[in-house]
Order: structure tokens, then sequence, then C-alpha cells
């Protein structure tokens, strides 16, 4: 990834399950040239793919861009989401103009997709999210009816789910996918484990809310979570699942970081090199921004 378009900021290590001091030690933003900017309330994604990392987001002209290509010359429509898998660097959005889900293999020197696949009844009205996990790719989207959805791409197997007003955000746990929501109208952060027949094996539903979609990762088999607070400035709020045993042992409280932490998008999680990168868009400005632990 090109850094040099982004500012870059730097998150201090987590110590695994506890909020003290996890996510308090924030340098300022380094001064950087002129970078891209995000849509307001759309969701940018960051994924690895053997060492290397990778980006994508909808910029203020609702295109899909990248920071190395450049914009795609596709029409996005509230986000989109990345994902390593078989030595390809996916990417997943939603066509504005038909809320038809479509996911591609990228070349991110170019921005040119390649093999564009539209699944077959996978409509949204937001952002899709990808996440390779056992072997397979899976995608996870809201429906058009607002019911949560998750599907198996190499199988076809699909599992349907409770509502949403918002994306979700899918990610690879040690033995279970994991996915996590905000509600239908409570809008309270919600995340549950799926088994390989992608049947729930736990559910933990928070009292934190947020009204964006959450990011969600996973990094030497603990999971991550991060949401937008619903505090006047936006700050992001990341917190890390206590156990890493069954992906439902969050801890029940706001993980909100500095006020260098604002912003006006998701804030994206992918693990790489041993550190959670994010990536979200300024609470100002929409400028893109880069965080490492």
């Amino acid at each position: 990834m090109n850094l040099s378009r982004h500012r870059r900021k730097a998150i201090c290590a987590c110590v695994a399950g506890t909020l003290a001091g996890i996510l308090a030690a924030v340098t300022a933003p380094g001064a950087s040239a002129a970078g891209p900017t995000v849509g307001a309330g759309t969701v940018p994604a960051i994924a690895s793919l053997n060492g290397s990392l990778e980006d994508c987001f909808v910029d203020n002209n609702g295109t899909l861009d990248t920071s190395a290509g450049g914009p795609s010359g596709f029409g996005a429509l509230g986000g989109c989401s990345v994902a390593g898998f078989n030595g390809n660097m996916y990417v997943a959005w939603t066509d504005p103009s038909t809320r038809q889900v479509a996911y591609a293999t990228m070349d991110f020197s170019t921005g040119v997709l390649n093999g564009i696949i539209r699944p077959e009844n996978v409509f949204s009205p937001f952002a899709p999210s990808l996440a390779a996990w056992n072997n397979n790719l899976y995608i996870a989207w809201t429906g058009t009816d607002g019911r949560l959805n998750v599907r198996d791409l190499t199988t076809v197997q699909q599992a349907t789910f409770e509502a949403s007003s918002h994306a979700p955000a899918l990610t690879g746990g040690p033995g279970y996918l994991e996915i996590a929501w905000v509600g239908s109208t409570n809008i309270h952060l919600n995340v549950a484990a799926l088994s390989a027949a992608l049947s729930e094996t736990c559910k933990e539903t928070f009292a934190q809310s947020s009204v964006m979609t959450p990011g969600l990762t996973t990094l030497n088999g603990r999971p991550y979570l991060s949401w937008i607070g619903e505090d006047v400035f936006s700050h992001i709020n990341l917190i890390a699942d206590t156990t890493a045993t069954n992906g439902c042992a969050f801890p029940d409280t706001e993980g909100k970081l500095g006020d260098a932490y604002e912003s006006q998008t998701t804030a994206g999680l992918s693990p790489s090199n041993g550190a959670v990168w994010m990536i979200w868009g300024g609470e100002t400005d929409g400028a893109l921004n880069i965080a490492q632990s």
C-alpha cells in the first residue's frame, strides 16, 4: 500500500481483554500531502495478502476507489470490502443503480477489476462484507428485506439471520466465522460466531450502540471490534475479545480512542504482520487515515 497518500497514526499495543491503557497512548496525525477522501457514512476496508496491505473505499463521487490504483470507474453504494484469498485480493461492492452485490479480483496497482461475479439473488441497500475462512471465501450482506445473510461463495451454502439497519462486518476466527452488526431498531452492537454450517454458536449483544456499520477482524485468534460512538465528535471505539475461545466474550464497555480518532465513516480493521490496522475517513474532512497497533 502507498501509505504516503494517507495520514498515518499509531495505536499503542493492545493488552488483550483489558481496556485500561489498550488504546490510550495515541500519537497525533503525521503531516502528509493531500490524499484521497472517503464519502461520509460509507464503509472503507483494508486487508492483507502475503504481508501486503491493500485498501478500498468509496470516494466523494460515489466511485469505488483504491489508494494504489485510484478510481475504478465503478459506482459503489455505501462502501466496499476487501479480502485476500487463494493468492488473490478480492473486492466486493454494491451497484448503486441495481443494488446487486458484485465481487471480483483486483489488480491494485492499476485499479482494474477482473472476472466480475454477481452472485444470484444477492441484493442490498448497503455494502457487503468479505472474509476468507476455512479455505473458503464468504460474503455477508443486509438484504433488501433488512435481514442479515451469509453465503459461502464456494459451496453457495447460505444462512439468513435477524434484521439490521446497516451493513454487517465479517471475519474468520479460530474455528468459527464471526459476524458483527447493529440492530434494526435499537442500533445496539451485536456479534455472533457461526459454525461451518453457518449456524449461530453464540451471540453477544452490547449496551453500546452506533449508527454506522461496525468493523471486525481477528489477530492471533482474538477478535477485535470497532465502531463509531454516538458522542458528538463521533469517536472511534476499539475493543478485543477477552478469551479468544468462542468469539462472544467482548467486554460490554466503550473503547473510545483519543481525540485524534474521530470519524465520519466506518473504521475498517485488518490484521497484518502481527498488528491490527485500521482505516477510516476523518470526521471533519473525510481524509483517508490509516492506523497501526
